[in-house]
């Protein structure tokens, strides 16, 4: 503050070490999702048919289609085509708005506050955005593609709030003006970032912690009404939503089928999770490793399996309670953070069947813990006689998070380097070490593979069996090597194909590569009938109601090696499983069979 430098200085300066940071990024490829999202772009483009109703229409309900961050997929495809570059570029430029906004919105906040002296107001906030664009936990938000969904709705909902909070602000003063800009904060963002992705509707959660906790603190001047809407508006769809899970329980229910854990489990693992979560984003030891593969995360199945499921319920309950009663207090401001945390959280954190941990859902509820750093460091700057060791201590620790950050983007720059990094961090994931192992059969380095599926068995267990089972059979063939008999005996002596999602994926894959690829040594016509029977023996639309994706597969083998009328039974069983939206394409497929 003494040295007359402006904080939109030190604002610029964590914008451009950010775009520095990530530049090499974006030379990055297309990953998972990207490309299954991205893909019908493509089609319809070769189609001749690319429009945005086009693509809502093959993606569902209004807002699970989140038509927002598919029109900005499209209009980046308009300029650019598919260009991966400029699809990384334009997630870059999304982060650099947001930590903007973040710093826009934490200025705002902290005007409500009298903990404070007013001229480090500006320095907090820039702090705020420093910290939040350079946090090592933001890089798979910004080089994943797909999560600028993440980045869109994170955008809508930092506009709302500063929005609601420049209204709060100016409401004594020019109360048309604001009413107007609360007015668009419900009217325009709120649906904007439901629209862009599911979470986006928590904005106007977060308006009524921002109402209960900043804006009329205890002991302050009060306005009620704008709390009392909010509460409205908050607990309507709650209550809607209860209504809905108790009249048709599986919709919450059903998307259990395809996970490893029950609804109970799920709920009693987000406390520890957020845990996690918060630790990586402040970088402070004791959290999760950092990194795209997340499925070895230990599941909790009690209160005290293990213990640290009550230790974390027990903490992030008592954060709430005691942001309320410290309201108005600096620490009050400073438990802001937190809760701002939970309840940007709250979606992802609860009922619905997701997996249990990814680092991007951290992308908005890390705004709030940015604030707490930067309240806390304002704090200390003005208890402390030395401020200078204040800054320099804040630019040490942002230095860092930004060598933190340019070691992960360097490992974002190939699909190998990211699977390689992951594999080493996350050596209980089943995922990153199939990825090790189907890198190693496209390089043809077969004994490596192997070795990596042997790792995969030891994680997995049972449940991975038969797509391991698939997975040697693809690999010798990448590998261009016969497999032994005892690779086929493995697959011909399973019990059947399960549904999971692994084996689902191991049979797709292996469909893929045998269909397009000469292997040598593998009859892979003794393969399809195998599969086949296997299949054919799983009655009805299996536990997780996949079933008909190994029929349709089986079909798909079966074409290929020359046995149509075997194809088409399978095809039938699974028209009659499948979801409605895919089986015309399955109508389609057993039309163009010989004999039809």
């Amino acid at each position: 503050m003494k040295s007359g430098v402006s904080p939109l200085a030190g604002l610029a300066v964590a914008v451009g070490v950010t775009v520095l940071v990530y530049w090499p990024g974006l030379n990055g490829p297309l990953i998972l999702d990207d490309v299954a999202n991205l893909d019908v772009l493509r089609r319809l483009e070769a189609q001749g048919a690319l429009s945005l109703a086009n693509v809502l229409a093959e993606k569902g309900s209004l807002l699970d289609s989140r038509p927002v961050s598919f029109l900005s997929f499209l209009l980046n495809w308009r300029l650019t085509g598919d260009d991966i570059w400029s699809l990384k570029l334009t997630n870059l430029a999304l982060h650099v708005l947001n930590g903007v906004l973040v710093y826009l919105l934490a200025g705002t906040l902290l005007r409500f506050s009298t903990h404070l002296p007013r001229g480090a107001i500006g320095w907090c906030a820039a702090l705020a955005a420093a910290f939040w664009l350079l946090t090592p936990v933001q890089v798979s938000s910004v080089l994943y593609v797909i999560q600028r969904m993440a980045g869109l709705a994170c955008a809508f909902t930092l506009l709302g709030m500063l929005a609601w909070c420049q209204g709060r602000l100016l409401q004594a003063r020019r109360p048309r003006l604001a009413l107007a800009l609360m007015g668009l904060a419900l009217a325009a963002c709120w649906p904007l970032a439901a629209l862009s992705k599911q979470n986006g509707v928590l904005l106007v959660l977060l308006l009524l912690v921002t109402e209960w906790l900043i804006i009329s603190p205890r002991g302050g001047p009060r306005s009620t009404l704008p709390a009392r809407v909010l509460a409205f508006v908050v607990a309507t769809p709650l209550v809607l939503a209860a209504l809905r899970a108790w009249l048709d329980p599986g919709w919450i229910l059903d998307g259990y089928a395809v996970r490893d854990f029950t609804l109970t489990e799920r709920l009693l693992s987000q406390p520890r999770a957020l845990f996690h979560q918060a630790l990586n984003v402040l970088q402070l030891p004791g959290g999760t490793a950092l990194g795209l593969f997340h499925d070895g995360f230990r599941v909790s199945h009690s209160l005290f399996d293990p213990p640290s499921t009550a230790v974390a319920l027990a903490g992030w309950a008592a954060v709430p309670v005691l942001a309320w009663r410290l309201r108005g207090t600096l620490a009050g401001l400073v438990l802001y953070g937190p809760v701002f945390f939970l309840a940007a959280s709250a979606l992802e954190a609860g009922p619905f069947a997701l997996e249990i941990y990814f680092e991007h859902r951290s992308y908005l509820p890390s705004v709030g813990l940015a604030l707490a750093v930067a309240v806390l460091a304002g704090a200390a700057s003005r208890r402390l006689p030395r401020t200078g060791l204040i800054a320099g201590t804040a630019v040490l620790v942002l230095a860092g998070y930004a060598a933190v950050t340019a070691a992960r983007v360097v490992d974002w720059t190939s699909w190998a380097s990211i699977v390689e990094a992951n594999a080493r961090r996350h050596p209980d994931s089943v995922r990153a070490q199939t990825g090790v192992a189907v890198l190693a059969f496209r390089s043809r380095r077969l004994e490596e593979g192997l070795e990596a599926l042997a790792r995969v068995g030891r994680i997995g267990g049972e449940r991975v069996r038969g797509g391991l089972a698939l997975h040697a059979l693809t690999g010798h063939c990448l590998a261009g090597v016969s497999p032994p008999p005892a690779a086929l005996a493995t697959a011909a002596a399973l019990s059947g194909v399960g549904d999971d999602p692994y084996t689902v994926g191991a049979l797709r894959w292996y469909r893929e590569v045998v269909t397009t690829t000469d292997c040598p040594g593998q009859d892979r016509h003794a393969v399809a009938l195998t599969m086949s029977r296997l299949i054919l023996s799983r009655p009805g639309p299996g536990p997780r109601r996949g079933n008909w994706i190994l029929h349709d597969e089986a079909a798909r083998l079966l074409a290929a090696a020359g046995e149509p009328s075997i194809a088409r039974l399978h095809l039938s069983r699974a028209l009659r499983f499948a979801p409605a939206s895919v089986r015309p394409a399955l109508v389609e497929r057993r039309k163009r069979l010989p004999g039809h």
